[in-house]
């Protein structure tokens, strides 16, 4: 196309060009050209801020700050590959154009990442529309991304939510189970006592009823040497029954009566058992 064609062109689409009621700020990757200043042209008097670029690195820059890039096929600002794969939120959508309308740079464009192709300068009258259509991509793609996002955020709340669920759960067991230890030393506790007062409220005879203590008491022990004092009237402490496993009933009876004088009476007013492990404490 000729200059003067080409001048034609711009000048039509900038006559029909209606102001967007959303503005938007769009990035012009090329180097200066007759047709990147038609562009320019035709974007301004669409109502859209604009800012032209000549080289990618520079286009890198200015990516963050711009909804639209509108680049030229393989001039070397083009940024599609930047753009295309980014996962930001704020990622511009671009826009190609090229002198050539054949369909393998169309493609290769859109396989770039492009959202949309224009052949220019014969098509300056379909910017507007393509600019309008590039705008509703782009918030759509900003409403997938900000909703995966959120939907992300949401997952990682979940792992949280189930790691301290399962964390309150072992502690949970945790407490369960030293309760039912608990409970289940207590019921034990309990049926002892309750088969020991049972097989003691049998017996009428003292001598019967220390026997059977005796019997109670080496059943859950074992074989033991134990004693069993009585005390007398006067506040002494005589030796009612014992059991002697591994010593002679004639070598003990006088280490027996010994206790009897001398542990007997500060032990007597104890309601619960008392247990020495240490001899020396003993």
């Amino acid at each position: 196309m000729s200059v003067n064609g080409i001048e034609t062109s711009i000048h039509e689409a900038v006559a029909q060009a209606v102001p967007s009621s959303e503005p938007i700020r769009v990035l012009l990757a090329s180097e200066p050209s007759t047709v990147r200043d038609g562009l320019l042209r035709v974007l301004e008097a669409l109502g859209h801020r604009c800012t032209c670029v000549a080289t990618a690195e520079g286009c890198e820059v200015l990516l963050d700050c711009h909804d639209l890039v509108m680049t030229e096929f393989d001039a070397p600002a083009d940024p599609t590959a930047l753009v295309h794969g980014n996962s930001r939120l704020a990622t511009p959508v671009v826009v190609a154009w090229s002198g050539s309308g054949s369909q393998a740079v169309a493609l290769e464009s859109i396989r770039r990442g492009a959202v949309d192709f224009l052949r220019l300068p014969e098509s300056f009258h379909e910017v507007a529309r393509v600019v309008e259509s590039a705008i509703q991509q782009h918030a759509a793609e900003r409403r997938r991304r900000a909703r995966v996002h959120r939907l992300r955020g949401l997952c990682r709340d979940l792992h949280r939510a189930k790691h301290d669920g399962e964390h309150q759960l072992d502690r949970l067991c945790d407490e369960l189970s030293v309760a039912y230890r608990d409970i289940d030393d207590q019921l034990d506790a309990v049926a002892m006592s309750t088969e020991c007062r049972t097989l003691m409220r049998q017996e009428l005879d003292v001598e019967d009823m220390l026997r059977t203590a005796l019997e109670i008491l080496l059943v859950r022990t074992g074989p033991t040497n134990a004693a069993i004092f009585l005390p007398d009237p006067d506040g002494a402490f005589s030796l009612g029954a014992f059991v002697n496993l591994d010593r002679p009933g004639e070598d003990v009876t006088g280490m027996l009566d010994r206790l009897a004088e001398a542990i007997c009476p500060q032990v007597a007013g104890e309601t619960i058992p008392v247990a020495f492990e240490d001899t020396d404490a003993f």
